[in-house]
């Protein structure tokens, strides 16, 4: 997975990058698919203390993107809520597919059973 970073009024070390992209790299358990994930981080003191860090995410998968945009007081809490809230979609989108199977497999049992050819 590639991951793209975009940083605005901050500068990350490399200890910081790595524990973001370890984070990132978890979400691949619930899709191994995702090729692209940009991060879009930017700091800005002016807002409210519980709000002072932006955090969006954009992962891209095949036939679908899916993207989370989170607002926090520190990285760490902003990193922690924005893969909580990508890892909640990825789940809902692999039940959906799984859903969607079932139901298939379903409509083509009736129609075996009821002789008719396809």
């Amino acid at each position: 997975m590639n991951i793209e970073f975009f940083l605005q009024n901050i500068e990350l070390d490399t200890k910081v990058k790595a524990k973001i992209i370890e984070r990132v790299n978890r979400l691949k358990k619930y899709n191994a698919k995702i090729f692209l994930a940009k991060l879009d981080l930017s700091f800005n003191p002016a807002h409210n203390k519980k709000e002072i860090v932006r955090l969006e995410a954009f992962l891209r998968l095949p036939k679908k993107d899916l993207y989370a945009s989170i607002r926090a007081g520190t990285l760490s809490e902003a990193v922690d809520r924005i893969t909580t809230k990508l890892r909640r979609q990825l789940r809902e989108l692999k039940d959906w597919k799984e859903e969607k199977r079932k139901k298939t497999r379903q409509m083509i049992r009736r129609k075996k059973e009821a002789g008719i050819e396809f």
